[in-house]
């Protein structure tokens, strides 16, 4: 009896590694007036929506707020695994102040 060739698989575990430490917070604004806020969807049901009425209810508060739309990465849909350094590159260029990223439900 002839034996077959004997295949070797690597098992990868579908876990993710381990990592931790700490990110420190952006210093807040000292006020809104006149500064760029981004607005990312991060494409669930009804972000865009959330994204919209926080626009309209800024806009009203306060005086010479501009917006930006940005992607949820470069040339990615959110749901494409887009890596924060990806998504961190796409706020730096933008040059917006801060930014608001919705999920929805």
């Amino acid at each position: 009896m002839a034996m077959k060739d004997a295949s070797v698989y690597e098992i990868v575990s579908p876990l993710a590694k381990k990592t931790s430490g700490t990110i420190p917070s952006a210093s807040p604004l000292s006020s809104l007036d006149g500064k760029t806020i981004g607005l990312m969807w991060t494409l669930f049901t009804n972000g865009d929506v959330l994204a919209n009425m926080l626009k309209d209810l800024l806009v009203k508060r306060f005086k010479n707020l501009k917006f930006v739309v940005i992607p949820p990465g470069k040339g990615r849909q959110w749901g494409n695994y887009p890596d924060n350094a990806t998504i961190g590159e796409v706020v730096q260029e933008s040059g917006v102040d801060a930014l608001i990223v919705t999920m929805g439900c």
